[in-house]
């Protein structure tokens, strides 16, 4: 009896040790607040998508970066809990849009997100998913008993040959997000 109630908690106490690495991992590739994929996890799928690129599983990607612009100011007014559940209200209007289609949307830094299309027809198609993003985004958001409208800039940026790397495929969407 002592050996199976031995072996009955060890078993128990590995499943914890088990539960607690796979916590750790999972916060170690997301977003806190969001629960969304982080810059980390992001990269890691751009830099495996490029390389179907390559292998000409894709034909083209495409990466949008969305700043939220107002965040200081609503962080400031409102406090940084009502800046954080501004946050969770845009990755959940995003993930609608991203749901339906082929890629990824991640939480990149503090105010902005990111998105990485798969198999994009074209750089027009590109443009009409971040069309898409700007509408949603212009919609009030509800924080506590505030009605607030946001404004958000966007850089698109699309990728078919793959022999960029993961790092200037973020650097010429960035680049996009400061011309807009």
């Amino acid at each position: 009896r002592r050996l199976h109630a031995s072996r009955l908690q060890l078993a128990e106490e590995i499943q914890k040790r088990l539960d607690l690495q796979e916590s750790f991992e999972h916060a170690r590739y997301h977003d806190m607040f969001t629960g969304l994929p982080n810059r980390r996890h992001f990269m890691d799928e751009l830099d495996r998508s490029l390389r179907e690129v390559r292998r000409r599983r894709f034909q083209r990607l495409a990466v949008i970066l969305v700043d939220i612009s107002r965040l200081t100011l609503i962080n400031h007014m409102l406090g940084h809990t009502a800046g954080d559940d501004l946050m969770v209200q845009v990755a959940r209007r995003l993930e609608e849009i991203t749901s339906s289609l082929d890629g990824s949307l991640a939480r990149w830094s503090g105010d902005q997100f990111a998105v990485l299309l798969l198999d994009v027809e074209s750089a027009d198609a590109a443009v009409e998913v971040a069309n898409r993003f700007q509408e949603q985004l212009r919609l009030p958001f509800h924080l506590r008993r505030y009605q607030l409208n946001v404004a958000a800039t966007l850089g698109v940026t699309c990728i078919d040959s793959g022999q960029e790397r993961a790092e200037d495929v973020i650097r010429e969407a960035d680049l996009a997000l400061s011309v807009a």
